[in-house]
């Protein structure tokens, strides 16, 4: 989330300089690694030009596995969908986007989507062990703004 906030946020904020050094490092270290390595050249208030939401509102009672999209449910899909539009429209972002593919049959993709920028991308936990996640930053979210 961090490295994708600073690469959508770099050039109207003069991050630049910072999204190179993170970029610089990720052949050596992996994304927490290196945005750990970086701390130093990174912006500290990068996060307070964002908002976080997770479109599922709840977490099923009792989970076994904690491991998001295995157990959790939505309890009332057609309200929590509606709470999660009234939310964005609130927020009135310039950009959405929603780390997961799955589960978004009741987010209002296509009504968002003439309102906003809207952007659809895996989460980060989906890339295989060891992925440079950076690229792919580059290579599929970026074409999507």
């Amino acid at each position: 989330m961090y490295a994708t906030a600073l690469y959508i946020l770099k050039d109207k904020m003069g991050w630049e300089k910072s999204w190179e050094k993170l970029w610089s490092l990720r052949d050596t270290y992996k994304n927490a690694k290196a945005i750990r390595l970086s701390y130093d050249s990174l912006p500290k208030d990068l996060m307070s030009y964002i908002a976080y939401d997770n479109r599922f509102r709840f977490v099923t009672i009792n989970r076994d596995l904690r491991t998001g999209g295995q157990d959790r449910k939505y309890l009332n899909p057609e309200y929590e969908g509606k709470l999660l539009l009234d939310e964005i429209r609130v927020l009135s972002p310039d950009i959405i986007v929603f780390q997961g593919k799955d589960g978004l049959w009741n987010c209002h993709i296509e009504e968002l989507r003439r309102e906003y920028k809207v952007v659809i991308a895996y989460h980060p936990s989906c890339y295989q062990y060891g992925a440079d996640k950076l690229q792919y930053i580059v290579d599929s979210i970026a074409p999507q703004l």
